[in-house]
């Protein structure tokens, strides 16, 4: 077993994964930074474990499944060596990660029993979605974490909470934390005060007993052969016959050979859910579409259109450098449309035309600088840093423009929230702003697709 996990921390090495402790130095900075009390401390950290937590563990868990996908195992199935104990090693080595960067959060804080009771909280997390990107990949796992994240937050408090899985890493950390589900502190004769952390321990550890067996046990689901293409014999040899779709005579268009490579991808069906979403919110259309559509959707846009055009870029840029412009063009198109898209939701719903145009207006600029920068921050470092950096700033879009402190200069900082935070004064400073970022992260994203194609 000792000589598994040494050649699972050698595959980890130099991963995104590796570097999952420095996301708690950034986590305890927002507790240090602010020089509150502890039990401001508190509420601070529990942005993580009532909004991050979740998705971070499916991140953690799934880019090693994801990394075992693409080169399939690193040849162990030939091997003699049990698949079990590989992903037993691979799960060891995944926690002791994930302790790592507790410690450097807790840790730091000086805050010994939250470190612990957050691990016995995550743990069973990380097995369980290391299961569920190995059977339906990293994308959707993630999605199923957003929504795994939300059900645990919004009912930690309810009555019945025992019998609810999602709840139970919350719960473990409410009084522990010394905060509600929502961050504010405990009132000091709450109920939740007093309460002990135990039974929920207890569950969080039978349940991280369940899922690590399921990690275990559980393999890679076996793929059918490929039947796409039918195979002829002549007497010259064997070929295999394209798709009559792809005979096309001419030279076709960068953007229709583009549109024909990405709508065929999960961004079709996800783009269409997403306006439906907005289209039945209500009065909930433009705070669905800043606080999650818009921030998850950059940054998960990137990561597929990047990961469907990665096999062949070098020799698409050798056929036409016309593409690397037409990537960034068709990612700002799609923004756009979704921008527009909002726009039009609020319009029917009698909001008047001023606001309607600062509201979709923000929302494309801020969103192309977005999806912009995650292009160039996944063709540079992968796409697990791509969705580390998203959920972070989703969440912490939410925490400073989605309360109180959008009121304050933290208005700034939470970029994907000015479509609703720049009004009057700030609106010319966010255009700018704005503007600015724009042309950066538009270079950036221009240079990472050209250095791409020279690798």
């Amino acid at each position: 077993m000792i000589r598994v996990i040494r050649a699972e921390l050698v595959r980890t090495k130099n991963t995104t994964v590796a570097f999952f402790p420095l996301l708690g130095f950034a986590l305890a900075g927002l507790g240090l930074l602010t020089g509150y009390s502890d039990a401001g401390r508190g509420a601070w950290q529990a942005i993580y474990v009532t909004g991050m937590a979740a998705p971070l563990m499916a991140l953690l868990s799934g880019l090693p499944e994801k990394r075992e996908k693409s080169c399939r195992e690193g040849g162990t199935g030939i091997r003699q060596v049990s698949p079990r104990l590989i992903r037993g090693g691979r799960l060891i080595v995944l926690l002791i990660i994930l302790a790592a960067m507790l410690a450097c959060d807790f840790g730091i804080l000086l805050m010994p029993v939250a470190w612990v009771c957050a691990w016995i909280g995550a743990a069973g997390v990380v097995a369980l979605f290391g299961v569920i990107s190995r059977w339906i990949g990293l994308i959707p796992a993630l999605l199923v974490a957003v929504v795994w994240q939300l059900t645990g937050t919004l009912t930690a408090e309810h009555p019945l909470w025992f019998l609810l899985p999602p709840t139970w890493a919350v719960r473990i950390m409410l009084p522990v934390l010394g905060v509600h589900s929502n961050a504010v502190p405990l009132d000091p004769g709450d109920p939740l005060t007093t309460e002990s952390p135990t039974l929920a321990a207890v569950l969080c550890l039978v349940f991280a007993a369940l899922a690590a067996t399921a990690y275990v046990f559980i393999g890679t689901p076996r793929t059918r052969p490929d039947r796409s293409t039918t195979t002829a014999t002549s007497h010259t040899g064997t070929w295999a016959a394209e798709p009559a779709a792809d005979l096309r005579k001419g030279r076709a268009s960068t953007g229709a050979a583009l549109s024909h490579t990405l709508l065929r991808t999960a961004l079709t069906p996800l783009t269409l859910a997403a306006l439906a979403l907005i289209a039945v919110a209500g009065s909930w259309t433009a705070d669905l579409a800043v606080h999650l559509i818009l921030p998850l959707g950059c940054g998960i846009a990137a990561v597929v259109t990047w990961t469907a055009l990665q096999p062949a870029w070098w020799i698409t840029v050798c056929r036409t450098r016309r593409v690397i412009p037409g990537v960034i063009v068709w990612l700002d198109v799609l923004v756009a449309a979704m921008g527009l898209g909002t726009g039009a939701v609020l319009a029917l719903r009698g909001t008047p035309l001023p606001e309607v145009l600062r509201v979709a207006g923000l929302l494309i600029v801020v969103g192309t600088v977005m999806v912009t920068a995650a292009l160039a921050l996944c063709v540079r470092t992968g796409p697990g840093a791509v969705i580390a950096a998203t959920v972070f700033l989703t969440v912490l879009s939410v925490t400073l423009g989605g309360s109180v402190l959008a009121d304050t200069a933290l208005w700034l900082p939470a970029m994907p929230a000015w479509p609703l935070t720049a009004t009057g004064g700030r609106l010319p400073v966010a255009l700018i702003m704005g503007t600015a970022l724009l042309i950066v992260s538009t270079g950036l994203a221009h240079r990472e697709l050209r250095r791409a194609a020279a690798r």
